[in-house]
């Protein structure tokens, strides 16, 4: 109609190894009133992994890292619904999104072994995981000169085997800054970017804040 949209889709992956996947998918936009746009949809997706990530032999440092690859190593498939509103008047406009993911056969990497400082790990699947989340934020036209923006991302994911928390998704991040525009050109920023407590290899991060400027 006028005011809903729907968009239908299928994507169809063919692999050496893996075989044929198709990846449905369907989004629905209803423009309820001018300052107001809801959607919402459902998506399956096919990720085979990588080269690297399958390959017995690869062998990779990253830093004080270094990741194996896992012949074993199975395609990720996932299956995700979502439903957001973007809401704009004058100069403000809000933006949400909630969403939920169940995923077989996660591509992940797990510890296996710690010499010193190095950390060694190979790559591998969790059998069943689940991820939602939330997302919010909003943008402010301050005035003619100035722009702010911040977003926030809650995050509740888990193993569904082992019941743990899944490794390196903190559970909150905040993203916020300050946009300046000068009429001859010139332009500045500054902000900040939260990133709550994880957990990586079994083992809790804290949560650290980077600042910036440019």
């Amino acid at each position: 109609t006028n005011r809903l949209t729907l968009t239908a889709g299928v994507r169809a992956d063919r692999h050496e190894i893996f075989g044929s996947e198709p990846s449905p998918r369907a989004y629905l936009v209803w423009e309820a009133t001018p300052e107001l746009v809801i959607k919402g949809g459902y998506g399956h997706a096919f990720k085979a992994p990588t080269l690297k990530q399958i390959s017995p032999n690869y062998i990779g440092a990253e830093g004080p890292h270094t990741f194996q690859g896992n012949a074993n190593i199975q395609p990720e498939k996932s299956n995700s619904v979502e439903i957001s509103m973007d809401w704009t008047r004058g100069p403000l406009s809000l933006r949400g999104t909630l969403f939920h993911n169940e995923v077989k056969d996660l591509i992940t990497y797990r510890l296996i072994k710690v010499v010193g400082p190095r950390r060694s790990y190979l790559y591998d699947n969790v059998n069943k995981a689940g991820i939602t989340g939330l997302e919010s934020g909003f943008t402010w036209a301050i005035n003619s000169s100035f722009d702010w923006n911040a977003d926030l991302t809650l995050l509740k994911t888990r193993d569904r085997s082992s019941g743990k928390r899944l490794d390196d998704r903190p559970n909150a991040s905040l993203s916020s800054h300050l946009d300046w525009r000068s009429g001859d050109g010139w332009s500045a920023r500054g902000g900040f970017d939260l990133t709550g407590s994880q957990t990586s290899a079994g083992n809790r991060v804290p949560s650290f804040m980077m600042w910036n400027t440019s």
